[in-house]
């Protein structure tokens, strides 16, 4: 095989992917897609993994981390089952830290209203299957 073959083939075997198929998703957060890339996702998955959790004291420790423990849970499970996820839904009802300077507080009620209408407009884009996580620190006595 010549040169001037092996830069053809060399060539084409770039370019096909690009061609007619779908590249695989630099990520899996839905944030950070095109609407090009969540609508080629959503013709072969409609699962969305939506990570909560409070802003609230945490003593020493960051006041977000009520949150990254499902925000990990929905990256890791989103993975596993060609799904995506949603970041950034940190607010909720903190409970008994209402008064701690690093707490953003709203009320259950408000938490409530907010999520139908996120779950309304997921639905409305097609992700059918919607999966909300949440998860409690461990509390020592």
């Amino acid at each position: 095989m010549n040169m001037k073959t092996r830069v053809a083939i060399a060539a084409l075997a770039l370019t096909a992917p690009l061609c007619g198929q779908v590249r695989k998703l630099h990520t899996r957060d839905l944030t950070r897609l095109s609407q090009v890339q969540v609508a080629d996702h959503l013709k072969r998955s409609d699962i969305i993994f939506i990570p909560l959790g409070a802003v609230e004291t945490n003593g020493i420790m960051p006041s977000d981390r009520d949150y990254v423990s499902p925000l990990a849970y929905a990256m890791a499970m989103a993975d596993e089952v060609d799904g995506l996820y949603m970041p950034g839904l940190i607010w909720s009802y903190p409970g008994t830290t209402l008064i701690a300077p690093a707490t953003v507080n709203i009320s259950p009620s408000q938490g409530v209203t907010f999520l139908r209408s996120v779950a309304q407009s997921l639905l409305r884009q097609g992700f059918r299957r919607q999966v909300y996580l949440s998860s409690g620190r461990a509390r020592r006595h």
